[in-house]
């Protein structure tokens, strides 16, 4: 039996999984999805070499909701509190240029263009303003908790019973609209839709992404990229709540509680898909996807191939913001208002910075001009970075040593349990 087992093994670590630590990506978060984390990981010391530096901090009158947007227009950040509060800063300075108490509870952040801010409400209703923060035109729709897609001369909503709607942008009144399918059991939580060569494309429940042509509402095409797994209703939820990726004829999507997929835009054919499940979702760059994990570890993914480039576990249970890059590095942040920085290329951590605030960052940080970028907390606390270079020695012979005891340790337990269950 011995034997068989060590056959199987053999011939699992040489077949199409490739080198161990692939299969080890393949199993560890899979395997230990379900497991409730008892507690985050602590920060480990780092050979820092990178930092997030303050440049200012100001604050909204209000908190801010997971998933609200920041968003930036000719020189101003406009930020929008849960109680509805809309607020203009400076870019340069951070100083407050007007601020608008919309008296309403928000439901979705800040979308927008270059002349025209939206915004939608509890009770149902969109509210479009321009740059200095006037009323242009507010029209009832129902509940929209995703944040509407701001277009030239459009603006698309989603309800919260999936109904997507394309109104006029200079009116709010509605040209078309399309019931998309919607499932018994989902959660509360929608990922943003995108736009690219005249179609929309939006995850939906039960791991379902769908192409709307932009100008008519009509379906151009639905696939699924993830088969409910679990047993109760609950565990087989597998909604989509991240914003879909495109980089030319591809588009790429990932599930709450499935896969990852790389589809054919035009025919809609999946590509390539894996198991890896993701709240928070995908980040774009160059030849690669990078994905933060429900568990929060990070991968870096071909988009040929769907391969792991890297895998880094050193922030698990942290609840991880989607990520950013920023000068070719890729930042994300974490519960405890820690910033951090790592090397795009080898998924090493090489940067950390806390926030004054020390609250939970938000799922938003908003890149500008290719170097600064924004995060926002959950108390209202605005931060405007950049990274610089800095030489701080750190014990790396010690940080070094605890990652390896905890990769031989992970390794072990994972191959126990694959015996165990090849015996079984």
């Amino acid at each position: 039996m011995r034997f068989l087992f060590l056959l199987i093994l053999f011939a699992i670590l040489s077949s199409c999984f490739g080198p161990v630590k692939e299969l080890k990506y393949q199993i560890e978060d899979s395997m230990a999805e379900d497991e409730p984390i008892t507690e985050p990981v602590k920060i480990k010391k780092i050979a820092q070499t990178k930092s997030a530096e303050i440049l200012w901090q100001s604050n909204i009158k209000g908190d801010l909701n997971e998933s609200f947007n920041l968003f930036y227009r000719d020189e101003k950040l406009f930020v929008l509190s849960t109680n509805g509060i809309l607020t203009a800063f400076n870019h340069s300075d951070g100083e407050e240029i007007w601020s608008k108490n919309f008296n309403t509870q928000i439901a979705s952040g800040i979308s927008g263009n270059d002349s025209i801010l939206v915004f939608t409400t509890n009770d149902g209703y969109i509210f479009a303003v321009d740059l200095k923060g006037s009323l242009v035109w507010k029209t009832f729709f129902g509940k929209v908790i995703s944040s509407p897609l701001v277009l030239e001369n459009k603006i698309i909503v989603r309800r919260d019973d999936n109904n997507f709607a394309g109104m006029d942008i200079q009116e709010g009144s509605i040209d078309w609209t399309y019931q998309a399918p919607s499932s018994s059991l989902t959660i509360n939580a929608h990922g943003k839709m995108i736009y690219a060569d005249g179609v929309i494309y939006s995850g939906l429940p039960s791991a379902k992404l769908i192409a709307l042509e932009a100008e008519t509402g009509l379906l151009i095409w639905e696939a699924n990229v993830s088969t409910p797994k679990g047993v109760s209703e609950i565990d087989r939820v597998s909604d989509i709540t991240s914003q879909p990726i495109v980089d030319n004829s591809l588009i790429f999507t990932v599930s709450m509680n499935g896969d990852i997929a790389c589809l054919d835009r035009k025919t809609s054919e999946i590509l390539w898909s894996r198991p890896l499940s993701s709240f928070a979702g995908i980040t774009d760059h160059l030849d690669e996807v990078l994905v933060i994990h429900k568990r929060d570890s990070i991968y870096s993914l071909d988009k040929l191939t769907g391969k792991s480039l890297w895998r880094n576990a050193d922030l698990i249970g942290r609840s991880l913001t989607s990520g950013a890059v920023v000068d070719d590095f890729f930042i994300v942040a974490d519960y405890e208002g820690f910033v951090h920085t790592f090397n795009i290329n080898s998924g090493k951590i090489i940067g950390r910075a806390p926030l004054s605030s020390k609250d939970k960052v938000l799922n938003n940080i908003l890149t500008v001009e290719g170097q600064f970028f924004y995060v926002a907390s959950i108390k209202g606390d605005i931060h405007k970075l950049q990274l610089i270079d800095v030489d701080i020695p750190m014990d790396i012979n010690n940080s070094e040593s605890e990652n390896e005891d905890y990769e031989d340790s992970t390794t072990l337990k994972l191959f126990d349990k694959l015996k165990d269950a090849i015996l079984d």
